[in-house]
């Protein structure tokens, strides 16, 4: 018996999308063959250069993340037995000059958020940052330098390094402040970008390399006195 003829071959409906190629009378059909050319390689081009455009738009954004986009985690608890007190002691037979405090949780740190509300009760309010060891820290504080029922106050940022102090820097506040303010305060450390806050309003933002990792604490010199709010709150900082 004569085997069966083969079933024609039909392929199978995959449901992909399809390009109409039956020619048709129109206007791209009437043009002459160099015309024709012409209008392929202008339509190249651009479709090249718009891939190209869109191809380094995408790798420019991908490679510098703003500094400022982060997010802040859980606030670190700021119990009392979580502070290590005398974290800079001065030198052996010398005079008192500095009283250095410091979260004991945030000592292996480095991008964080200090947030803190301080009254000044007598010359300045204090705190540090990147507080490494006892000879390595950033030290900011607003300071009193006019007395008065409405004061002039600095603030000022210097760091310490290997036990010396680095030259300080002064921004007076723009801000209208009487003698029983209380301070809003508000500072990012975020790799070697520092940004501070008062009263909500940004009044400086600064880099620098000399310490990349630390505690937080509070600050005062010889005849400094302030007191806090609410005490202090510390939540590290990531990249969103």
């Amino acid at each position: 018996m004569a085997a069966p003829p083969p079933a024609s071959y039909s392929e199978p409906d995959l449901r992909l999308p399809t390009l109409n190629l039956t020619p048709s009378e129109s206007f791209l059909s009437r043009m002459p063959v160099a015309t024709k050319a012409g209008v392929a390689a202008v339509a190249l081009l651009a479709i090249g250069g718009a891939i190209f455009f869109a191809t380094k738009s995408g790798r420019d954004k991908a490679a510098s993340p703003a500094p400022h986009a982060s997010q802040a985690g859980t606030a670190l608890p700021a119990s009392e037995a979580g502070w290590i007190t005398d974290f800079a002691p001065d030198p052996p037979g010398g005079a008192r000059r500095r009283q250095v405090s410091v979260l004991r949780g945030s000592l292996l740190l480095n991008n964080y958020r200090l947030e803190l509300q301080g009254q000044i009760e007598n010359k300045a309010l204090g705190w540090v940052l990147r507080a490494r060891d006892p000879r390595n820290f950033y030290v900011m504080k607003l300071e009193i330098v006019r007395p008065g029922p409405d004061p002039a106050v600095d603030l000022v940022r210097f760091a310490v390094v290997n036990g010396e102090e680095q030259p300080r820097t002064q921004i007076p506040l723009s801000m209208t402040v009487r003698l029983d303010t209380w301070y809003k305060v508000r500072v990012e450390a975020f790799g070697d970008h520092f940004t501070t806050w008062i009263q909500d309003q940004k009044v400086d933002e600064w880099t620098d390399v000399k310490i990349i990792a630390g505690g937080v604490g509070l600050y005062s010199e010889r005849g400094e006195r302030a007191s806090l709010k609410g005490g202090v709150s510390v939540a590290p900082l990531t990249l969103k």
